[in-house]
C-alpha cells in the first residue's frame, strides 16, 4: 500500500492551519458523509469553505482502499475540535450511518496506522476513537464507529504473531545480511585494485613485459591476497605473467 500526495491529487489550498508537533497523541476517525466517489479536490473544497485552511483531514480512505494525503503530517488540520494540535484525523470517504466500511477500507486504515507509528509520526498504531467521543456529533456513523475494535486489531496484530524467538531470528538476519553487505562493500574496493593495477600495465610502453610484472609483483600478490586467501598467493606469479604477456602483445611499438 502507499499514501497517495496532495500533489498527485492536485491540492490547490492551504496546507493546514499551521503546525502541528510530532509525534502525534491521537488519531481519530471521522466519515465524510458524502458520495463514496467524490474527488480529494470536492473534499478539500469542503473544508476550505468552511475552515479557511484547505482539507480538513489528515488522511483519507477510499472505499476500495486508496490512501490519500490530506493536509500534511506536521500541519494542523481542523477536523476535531479541541484536539487538532495533537491529534490527526482518518476520514472514510462515504456516509457510515448508513454503509459498513469494506474490508479494504479497514485493511487500509490498519496498515496506515502502522506505517504512521513506524514513520514516527503517532505514538501508537491505533485509533483514538470516533469524532463522536470528543464532540458532540454522529460522525464517523454508526457502522464505521463499531468497526474500530477490529482496526485496531488489525493494525497491531502484526506485532503480535512475533515470539521472543522470532525476533531473535529476526535480529540474526539482519546481523548476517549487514555482514553481507559489508563483505560485498570490501570485494568491490578489491577488484578497484585490480583495476587500477590493470590500468598501469595498460599505461607502460612494452619495454620488456617480465620487467613490468616484477615492478608491480608487490602489489598485486598483496591483493590477490586479499581477493583469494593467503593459500593461494601463488596465483600472483600467474596473473602478472598474464597480464605482462598481453601487454607485450598489444601494446605500442617503438
Amino acid at each position: 500500500m502507499r499514501i497517495i500526495p496532495r500533489s498527485a491529487w492536485g491540492a490547490q489550498h492551504p496546507n493546514g492551519c499551521g503546525l502541528a508537533p510530532l509525534p502525534a497523541t491521537e488519531v481519530w476517525l471521522h466519515h465524510s458523509v458524502t458520495a463514496p466517489t467524490i474527488s480529494m479536490r470536492e473534499l478539500e473544497e469542503i473544508g476550505h469553505r468552511r475552515f479557511g485552511c484547505g482539507i480538513s483531514y489528515t488522511w483519507v480512505v477510499y472505499p476500495d482502499g486508496r490512501i490519500c494525503e490530506g493536509h500534511s503530517i506536521g500541519r494542523q488540520g481542523t477536523h476535531t475540535a479541541g484536539r487538532n494540535d495533537r491529534g490527526r484525523a482518518v476520514c472514510l470517504v462515504g456516509n457510515y450511518d448508513l454503509d459498513r466500511p469494506t474490508e479494504a477500507q479497514i485493511d487500509a486504515v490498519a496498515w496506515l496506522l502502522r506505517h504512521a507509528h513506524a514513520q514516527g509520526w503517532i505514538t501508537a498504531p491505533r485509533l483514538s476513537g470516533g469524532h463522536r467521543d470528543v464532540y458532540p456529533t454522529a460522525c464517523p456513523g454508526h457502522w464505521a464507529y463499531q468497526a474500530i475494535p477490529e482496526i485496531n486489531h488489525r493494525a497491531t496484530e502484526a506485532d503480535d504473531m512475533f515470539t521472543d524467538d522470532d525476533r531473535r531470528r529476526l535480529a540474526e538476519l539482519h546481523e548476517w545480511w549487514q555482514h553481507g553487505i559489508d563483505g560485498i562493500r570490501h570485494a568491490g574496493d578489491r577488484y578497484l585494485k585490480l583495476v587500477r593495477i590493470e590500468q598501469q600495465l595498460a599505461a607502460v610502453p612494452p619495454v620488456d613485459p617480465r620487467a613490468v610484472a616484477d615492478a608491480l609483483r608487490p602489489d598485486l600478490t598483496a591483493v590477490v591476497r586479499e581477493v583469494l586467501g593467503t593459500d593461494n598467493a601463488d596465483q600472483a606469479d600467474a596473473i602478472v605473467d598474464k597480464l605482462a604477456e598481453r601487454l607485450g602483445r598489444t601494446g605500442v611499438q617503438q
